[in-house]
């Protein structure tokens, strides 16, 4: 089994891999102030109501845009798992992404990874919508290369923003509306974050498909995608682990010759 670690800026997400499919995943808040031992504790006892032993662990990779925490979480593979994760974004993890950007060491691990895992099972064009902390658009070409992206406020931080921001707005959890009119603060709120967000997201796609002028699909990934699916309509796929997935592709990049799956 492979355990891949995902390290984003709201939660980190834990996903155990066997042949290739998600066995069990756990979701963890990001905080800058657990030790390994503290992660180890919440990942263990979920590990063992899924049936999981720490010694069915043969790998971990990890992607982080987090770096604080990033040494923390090390540790506790090292002393739990007793395994040295592999870190994306060090210069001894490999992928096969071909990033022709004008900075390629800019793009985040989070994307590499998403972005192979979109390569992997879906080949080439397409926009991967990513639901994050930020809401990104990546770009994968004809020649199955990251050609470009946006980066855009995330819908939790939006609501997040108008909280810190303002003396009376509450904060809340984004949830679909009756209706388009609000008559309350709340349906005010959730209205404007909803359907501000699916117009954002169906004008950002519709300007890359015209100016790249060919077939695209269009994949939407990440924490509040699945809230969203049924009411884009310029989307052809919802699949919610592309980044963990990605991270396992790449762990098996990185090990082909080992049995560790």
């Amino acid at each position: 089994m492979i355990l891949t670690i995902d390290v984003g800026n709201t939660n980190i997400v834990f996903a155990f891999y066997k042949d290739s499919k998600v066995h069990s995943c756990f979701r963890h808040s990001t905080k800058y102030n657990k030790t390994e031992d503290e992660y180890a504790v919440f990942l263990l006892k979920l590990m063992e109501k899924s049936e999981i032993n720490s010694n069915d662990i043969a790998g971990v990779i990890i992607a982080s845009v987090v770096p604080q925490i990033n040494n923390d979480l090390i540790k506790m593979c090292k002393k739990y798992f007793l395994k040295e994760p592999l870190v994306l974004g060090d210069d001894n993890v490999q992928f096969n992404l071909k990033i022709n950007i004008d900075n390629p060491k800019s793009l985040g691990a989070d994307r590499i990874a998403t972005s192979v895992g979109a390569i992997e099972r879906y080949k080439s064009n397409m926009i991967i919508v990513d639901f994050g902390t930020a809401t990104t658009f990546d770009i994968i070409g004809k020649d199955r290369d990251f050609i470009g992206g946006i980066i855009a406020p995330g819908i939790r931080t939006s609501i997040e923003s108008l909280h810190k921001n303002t003396a009376l707005l509450p904060l809340y959890e984004v949830e679909k509306p009756e209706k388009i009119i609000a008559t309350s603060l709340n349906d005010a709120l959730h209205t404007g974050i909803f359907y501000g967000s699916i117009g954002m997201i169906e004008k950002i796609v519709s300007k890359i498909k015209k100016e790249l002028d060919n077939e695209i699909k269009v994949i939407i990934t990440g924490g509040l995608s699945g809230l969203f699916k049924q009411h884009l309509n310029c989307v052809d796929i919802h699949d919610e682990d592309l980044t963990t997935f990605g991270l396992y592709k790449i762990y098996t990049f990185n090990n082909a010759s080992s049995h560790a799956i």
